[in-house]
């Protein structure tokens, strides 16, 4: 895991989806928000709330100021080894990444001053974020979608322990966490070019490490958020009057509710279940079949290099009566070149190791004339040599040398 203290240092970008889909998810989640603020003053109009004072209008400024900091310090990259490339986008994908107290300003003013300051807050973060980190103008739409979620678990009036439950940040943060993740796994999708199963694809591969990150974000923004709310208990909202939930207002829907999430949880861990099982199977294939090349490839490398070997012989022997006769041009090595594989160039050197013809070049520096001199010593006794030469030994890269000794055919008939 990296981490960045301070995000403001690029260039402010923003950009719209490239799928249709995303243009009509953008338009669904603005149409979304528009409808929770809508009911929430239609609401606080009928409870015939007053509006905010000037203690929390000045507490909304300085909440928003700090959702807009908030987004651009202390910024934490999750590790991802591998990431794939973005299908339609010609570049490599970011590693998840979450700011640790960007989700902490929306909410509190969830808990202190409602649903719709609370998704003012968030959208100013959210488009804080888009120009330190996303580019993308679904992104303010997801912190406010999620502002809004949070905030209504928050201010519930059910006297259930599920409603009680959900009236701590703590476990809202959770709850909010896992619906942040999730709808920035739909904006990588929305993001993506090309088939639409390529996109589901890459969003799959992504949305662990998504889900990690929004977690780990409004997880964060929960447990501070609850130690506020028991520290100054009286600034945090409590509801007037409890009632009882639409989940527990008849057997029927007890029943429902009961069931539901139980099938629920029961099919999402069903689902994960498979995905890890499909992922691990997945692997074990690659690997085997990684594992079977390999070994296909090193079965091949004796042959390689006993073929390289019999070739650099061939060529010793058939370039020895132009050598001793001293009538060897570069043009003949350039001929063997043309006909046979595994070598770069060649060179033919004299019992001072001495550079007489090369092809192509000007031929091999000193350096790694100095690194093969060993080898040369024992060819020029007649035993043919291989050497490899590494970088940093006298060649600027990896280099392997057959030095072979060229015998005229008449020195050979004696």
């Amino acid at each position: 895991m990296t981490v960045d203290l301070w995000g403001f240092d690029g260039e402010i970008a923003f950009g719209l989806p490239l799928r249709p889909l995303g243009h009509a998810l953008l338009l669904l989640f603005a149409l979304g928000l528009l409808v929770l603020c809508v009911n929430d003053l239609k609401k606080r109009r009928r409870e015939r709330r007053r509006g905010l004072s000037q203690t929390e209008v000045m507490w909304l400024a300085l909440l928003i100021a700090g959702g807009v900091v908030a987004s651009g310090v202390f910024l934490f990259y999750l590790p991802a080894a591998g990431l794939p490339v973005a299908p339609g986008v010609p570049r490599q994908a970011s590693p998840p990444y979450f700011a640790a107290f960007a989700a902490l300003p929306w909410m509190l003013a969830a808990g202190t001053l409602g649903l719709w300051p609370a998704v003012t807050v968030a959208i100013v973060t959210g488009l804080s974020a888009a120009a330190v980190e996303t580019a993308s103008l679904m992104t303010p739409l997801i912190y406010g979608l999620v502002a809004g979620l949070c905030s209504l678990c928050l201010r519930n009036p059910y006297a259930e322990w599920p409603g009680r439950m959900l009236r701590h940040p703590a476990v809202t943060g959770v709850i909010g966490g896992l619906a942040l993740g999730f709808l920035t796994g739909i904006e990588v999708l929305a993001f993506t070019g090309g088939p639409l199963v390529d996109g589901l694809g890459f969003m799959a591969s992504q949305l662990n490490g998504l889900l990690i990150a929004g977690l780990l974000q409004v997880g964060i923004a929960g447990l501070i958020a609850e130690a506020f709310r028991l520290t100054i208990p009286e600034l945090w909202f409590h509801p007037r009057a409890l009632q009882i939930g639409p989940y527990s207002r008849s057997l029927a829907a007890k029943t429902v509710s009961v069931f539901g999430v139980a099938g629920l949880v029961f099919a999402v861990a069903m689902l994960y279940g498979d995905w890890l099982l499909a992922r691990s199977a997945a692997r074990q294939l690659i690997g085997a079949q990684l594992t079977q090349t390999a070994e296909l490839a090193a079965d091949s490398i004796p042959y390689a290099v006993q073929a390289g070997r019999s070739y650099a012989a061939q060529i010793s022997r058939e370039i020895a009566d132009p050598v001793a006769e001293g009538i060897l041009a570069a043009e003949d090595l350039e001929r063997w070149l043309t006909l046979l594989p595994y070598f770069n160039s060649l060179a033919v050197l004299d019992s001072r190791g001495e550079v007489l013809v090369h092809t192509p070049g000007p031929g091999p520096d000193a350096a790694l004339l100095t690194a093969i001199r060993p080898a040369l010593q024992v060819a020029r006794l007649g035993v043919s040599e291989e050497v490899v030469v590494r970088p940093g030994q006298g060649a600027a890269a990896r280099a392997w040398c057959s030095l072979h000794r060229s015998k005229p055919r008449s020195w050979r008939r004696r």
